[in-house]
């Protein structure tokens, strides 16, 4: 049996087409077409009772971000199945990375039917865990911290409906204005497996196991699949001003000069956060940050993602 969840409120208008694809292409599919939390709860837990042979996530990273957080609060961790991740959201960045960037609906036809003729390209990917002061927050693929998770608030305000929206952000982005506080470093130690990051500060920072974070965005140069165990991470430690001005370059992969960046590849990350109450970008939703508070992530294991896009089997 095949599972499909639709999120008709990240597809728009293409739900209908997407789910008609979906049933075209797998006689035994199972669809539920929903942006409920409880719709979701009562996947999970028939899951557990009968583990179906692959689950189709059709909607954007938050969509997907939902789904593993909620297998983790069921407790149901060890039952997540294997996942085909369709990009039908605002922001699609893991769908991307592993099938492409197709049509959502098209995508799904071709990668069921040759699932059906016995296709299986799946690929372990680790995920990882947000914990605030000991309490999971979120569980997804791609983290986000210091200055590259404000830009996210940034553009998740730019987002919403309103009479200036992304031309403002745009705007002030051209004129490198955006406030100082949002280029001010993480507040305390930062450590990475238990020992501090070799810089003297940590001004922004991504942890994925993907090769890039949005489209056209790839700070880790060099790695062209997806990572197999540990973490990818990339950290500037350049000060507020450098940060800003550096920003755009880091996250293309470049590396400015003199620039105080660091790459490597970590299974966990602590820091405390300062006087000031911060946030956290997990796959592009905002999480809050209390003044003071431990935060951790971590490697959460591994899941099975169908993989359609060309790439090698390992990037060292």
């Amino acid at each position: 049996m095949i599972i499909a969840i639709v999120n008709p409120a990240a597809c728009q208008q293409r739900g209908p087409e997407i789910a008609n694809a979906l049933l075209g292409a797998a006689p035994r599919l199972r669809l539920v077409m929903s942006d409920q939390p409880a719709d979701v709860d009562a996947v999970i837990a028939a899951v557990k009772l009968a583990p179906p042979e692959l689950m189709v996530v059709v909607g954007g990273d938050g969509t997907l971000l939902n789904i593993l957080t909620r297998f983790e609060r069921a407790n149901a961790w060890q039952h997540v199945p294997p996942l085909l991740v369709l990009p039908a959201g605002h922001i699609n960045t893991t769908a991307r990375a592993l099938v492409g960037g197709r049509r959502p609906a098209v995508l799904g036809d071709t990668i069921l039917r040759a699932w059906g003729r016995g296709v299986r390209r799946l690929r372990r990917v680790p995920v990882q865990r947000l914990e605030v002061d000991g309490h999971t927050r979120r569980v997804g693929v791609t983290v986000s911290i210091g200055a590259a998770a404000r830009t996210h608030e940034d553009y998740d305000r730019a987002m919403r409906p309103g009479p200036l929206g992304i031309v403002e952000v745009l705007a002030r982005f051209a004129v490198q204005q955006l406030p100082r506080g949002r280029f001010r470093a993480l507040g305390d130690v930062v450590l990475l497996d238990g020992e501090p990051v070799p810089l003297p500060r940590v001004t922004a920072g991504v942890l994925s196991p993907l090769p890039g974070f949005f489209v056209g965005v790839r700070p880790f140069r060099g790695v062209r699949a997806v990572a197999s165990e540990g973490i990818h991470v990339a950290l500037s430690g350049l000060g507020a001003t450098a940060t800003q001005a550096s920003l755009p370059a880091i996250m293309r992969g470049h590396r400015p000069p003199g620039a105080n960046l660091y790459f490597g590849r970590h299974h966990e990350m602590t820091w405390r956060s300062g006087e000031r109450s911060d946030i956290v970008a997990v796959d592009g939703e905002i999480v809050s940050v209390p003044p003071r508070t431990s935060v951790r992530v971590t490697q959460h294991g591994h899941v099975r993602f169908l993989v359609w896009r060309s790439m090698p089997r390992s990037d060292g």
